[in-house]
């Protein structure tokens, strides 16, 4: 139990136990399996009893709030020594920045299938038109009536990321490694059939291919929007209502490019469509807050 060891983020879809959520953008787990750690008594050069147990850390954070939980379970899963009962562990945690936590979680620690936890609460003060990224430590003691024990500490894997840069929205919090996936533009069926055409001569955006990245700047935007849909390139429909559909998106770092792979990035789409498209693609944006540089998936 000495010294620092770092919590592994549990991958999409595993649940390790009741309060180890799924990951999402909005949830995640942490968990890390103790080697077997041993106690001495005073005096003697050799330990006279040994504990392992699992730790997991089950993180919650909202699209609207500063505050958001992690809630640790602690399973003890093998122990050995006579004199082990009366062994107990208390896990308390820290932030730091502008981030601060309350809660502690404690139980004993000598009886393999003992399990127990306990809800930590943080709060971060991110200043307005900021972001912060929280990379949380929790800090373990144990107590025994006679044995000795040391302390130790783990970092949490999973990077909490909290910001108050959307504009009337209020600020809010997301796990950094989730990379999100927007379904909606299923919804537009020429639309789709043309981000389907060009993410196979691409794997832009494609889930397992490379992640498209927002871009927020609305000059930039233009630019791209000019560069792949302006009427020198595509020249005018040949269908009255017909508009132009970029994609990659033009509010993407990737967008702005008209051809690539031979294959023209862009299409004529029915004008309703297109205006469907772009209230999709800022709910997505607002609802999973894509800032900047983040990157998502586009699954049709």
């Amino acid at each position: 139990m000495q010294g620092a060891s770092r919590l592994k983020r549990v991958p999409s879809g595993v649940r390790e136990t009741s309060d180890c959520p799924k990951a999402t953008r909005f949830t995640s787990c942490d968990t890390y399996t103790t080697r077997p750690w041993q106690l001495y008594m005073a005096g003697l050069p050799v330990p006279v009893a040994w504990v392992q147990y699992r730790i997991t850390i089950g993180w919650h954070t909202v699209v609207n709030s500063r505050r958001f939980t992690g809630v640790v379970h602690v399973k003890v899963l093998g122990a050995r020594g006579t004199l082990i009962p009366g062994l107990a562990l208390t896990v308390t945690a820290k932030c730091g920045g502008s981030c601060t936590v309350t809660g502690t979680a404690s139980g004993p620690l000598w009886l393999p299938g003992q399990e127990w936890g306990g809800t930590f609460t943080f709060n971060d003060a991110v200043a307005e038109d900021k972001k912060d990224e929280i990379k949380a430590e929790f800090l373990e003691t144990a107590k025994h009536p006679v044995l000795r024990t040391g302390p130790g500490d783990l970092y949490a894997g999973s990077i909490v990321r909290c910001d108050d840069t959307m504009g009337n929205q209020n600020a809010g919090c997301i796990i950094k490694q989730y990379t999100p996936t927007m379904t909606s533009m299923t919804e537009l069926p020429t639309i789709a059939k043309n981000i389907l055409r060009i993410q196979a001569a691409t794997g832009l955006g494609k889930v397992g291919g490379t992640p498209l990245t927002r871009l927020r700047n609305d000059s930039a935007i233009d630019k791209n929007r000019r560069a792949v849909c302006g009427r020198s390139n595509t020249g005018d429909p040949q269908n009255p209502g017909d508009t132009c559909d970029e994609y990659p998106f033009a509010s993407t770092y990737e967008g702005g490019v008209p051809v690539r792979n031979g294959e023209n990035m862009w299409a004529w789409v029915p004008g309703d469509e297109n205006q469907g498209q772009s209230w999709r693609i800022n709910n997505f944006y607002t609802a999973n807050r894509i800032l900047d540089t983040d990157p998502f998936w586009v699954k049709v």
